[in-house]
């Protein structure tokens, strides 16, 4: 982004601004079928009309394109953002704001991801039929600002459901210690402060999960946003054993190799929990299990504290053992939370204090 600044002091847990909604949002494919593409609450939909509901001036993509749902998100949201501007909704002063971000071609161009996404500029072109007002150079800087200036759509529990791009929001930077954070309700979105904010200082959030280990960060960073950070996070370096694991002695090999294997068994479980709770359940308690026996993992050091996030939305979500899952609850309100969330006021501790107090209170009723 470009940056963001405070134009009075904002103290800690203050919402800074709201936006109703994004300029263009393309939701991850899976929630087609159950996620309003408007509102971006969950119904049940049908997949055709849920494209066409929201973007009249779409719907010729999608009849001469069947099938167009199972595209990648951000070829849906490159061709959404070209046919609002060949239709005259998106104003000239906006696309302007539009232009001026970031696309990293300079370290795309070349790289190992090059020739993909040169294929999905393509299919941005053909897909949203805006030729001649706009060329394959259009086609292809809108897609690789996407890329490099999305920001996630999320449920009021942070759980991401799909992309989106806004010249105002996609200015804000990165970083690894954020003073701000982004909520979603509905399609609105409200930024809030985690701390106190001088005037003229600058607001950041984080594109990543920054509870993770400075490896994974840097990782995520250069490989999702094509940047490397300099945040004060990453000058300061790891701060403990656990956030290392990167070393060349056999054993930091190891370590290093259990690190990967248990952020694979994460992003595997999430997506199996995305389409079937049930069916997470085991793989997530196989993951926590996992990372316990190898004995390197504090309860709050990723993705064992991620690990045990995931099994507690699934297991509140299907209404399975209460009691095991109050015992989850537990040990993340008194081992986890207070360290990746210092805040007391931060809105993903807030979350979890009131889940566990509604299993606490289900718990009690159910004794009775």
């Amino acid at each position: 982004g470009n940056g963001l600044f405070a134009k009075e002091a904002i103290p800690a847990g203050e919402e800074i601004f709201s936006l109703d909604r994004p300029l263009a949002a393309a939701l991850d494919s899976v929630r087609i079928a159950n996620c309003c593409s408007n509102c971006f609450t969950f119904q049940n939909l049908d997949v055709r009309a849920n494209l066409k509901a929201c973007a009249g001036y779409e719907c010729p993509v999608w009849q001469r394109n069947p099938g167009m749902e199972t595209i990648p998100q951000s070829m849906r949201l490159g061709v959404q953002i070209l046919s609002m501007r060949k239709n005259g909704l998106i104003s000239d002063e906006t696309w302007a704001e539009l232009l001026s971000l970031e696309t990293h071609i300079e370290k795309i161009r070349g790289g190992p991801k090059w020739k993909n996404f040169q294929v999905l500029g393509d299919g941005v072109l053909k897909f949203s039929n805006v030729q001649p007002t706009f060329g394959m150079d259009d086609a292809m800087d809108t897609f690789l600002r996407i890329m490099a200036n999305y920001l996630n759509i999320e449920t009021p529990s942070f759980e991401k459901i799909g992309i989106c791009l806004d010249p105002l929001v996609s200015t804000l930077n990165h970083s690894c210690v954020p003073n701000a954070l982004l909520i979603w309700q509905g399609s609105v979105m409200h930024l809030r402060s985690l701390k106190p904010i001088a005037k003229d200082e600058e607001i950041f959030i984080s594109y990543i999960d920054a509870t993770n280990p400075t490896p994974r960060r840097r990782l995520e960073l250069d490989d999702l946003r094509y940047f490397t950070c300099n945040c004060s996070k990453f000058r300061e370096g790891p701060t403990n054993l656990q956030s290392s694991y990167v070393g060349d002695s056999s054993e930091e090999r190891r370590l290093a190799a259990y690190q990967a294997e248990a952020f694979n068994h994460l992003k595997e479980d999430r997506a199996i929990a995305s389409m079937n709770q049930y069916d997470a359940i085991d793989a997530l308690e196989e993951g926590l299990d996992m990372c316990a026996d190898a004995g390197i993992w504090p309860y709050d050091r990723q993705p064992y504290a991620g690990l045990r996030d995931e099994l507690i939305s699934c297991l509140v979500a299907i209404d399975e053992n209460p009691f095991g899952t109050w015992q989850h609850a537990m040990l993340r309100y008194f081992e986890i939370d207070p360290k990746l969330y210092p805040e007391p006021h931060h809105p993903v501790r807030v979350m979890h204090n009131s889940s566990l107090v509604q299993l606490t209170i289900m718990l009690v009723l159910e004794e009775d």
